[in-house]
């Protein structure tokens, strides 16, 4: 018998991939308006302040290598990117109440701003190109900042009820730490 609350990056895992398909699909229907949303701040901001170091490094893995796999970027770029700003977060998530919604979105949205700046200078690195429209990106970053700000308040209620419905009670461990 696996004991569940030993491997809540699974249910995280798995809850990221969900959520990264629902915002793909809705990226596809946004093509002919050029917005395309990137969210791996929200996967590594609820990762950081919420799971261990190696529970939170698990659950970003998966979403990462789909988003990886399909991108025309080197792969694991992104996964890189995305480690680097859930590193970050975790070494300095002692900084915000990380049982607070609001504290929770303020770091997936700068989380997001710094993966979605450097996807922006890789893919411009990769493609070789000097030029780039810059209206464009900025468009990008303020689709991708909104639609995670109106994410993360609903989708860390949603890790927490989830984990909370097996066993694990992220917010009783938080308050035991301190």
């Amino acid at each position: 018998m696996i004991d569940i609350s030993k491997q809540r990056w699974i249910i995280v895992a798995a809850s990221h991939c969900a959520l990264y398909f629902v915002v793909s699909q809705i990226n596809h229907y946004m093509t002919p308006l050029t917005l395309n949303a990137t969210i791996f701040g929200l996967f590594a901001g609820f990762s950081g302040l919420c799971l261990g170091y190696v529970h939170g490094l698990f659950s970003i893995i998966p979403v990462t290598f789909v988003f990886d796999s399909r991108s025309p970027l080197e792969f694991g770029s992104v996964f890189v990117l995305t480690f680097v700003v859930f590193s970050l977060v975790y070494f300095l998530r002692h900084q915000f109440r990380k049982e607070s919604r609001s504290a929770g979105a303020i770091v997936s949205l700068a989380s997001n701003a710094l993966i979605f700046i450097g996807i922006t200078l890789v893919t411009l690195a990769t493609l070789n190109s000097s030029s780039s429209n810059l209206s464009y990106i900025l468009a990008n970053l303020i689709w991708s900042s909104l639609v995670v700000l109106i994410l993360s308040k609903y989708y860390f209620d949603f890790l927490y009820s989830l984990l909370g419905f097996f066993g694990v009670h992220l917010a009783e461990e938080q308050r035991n730490e301190r």
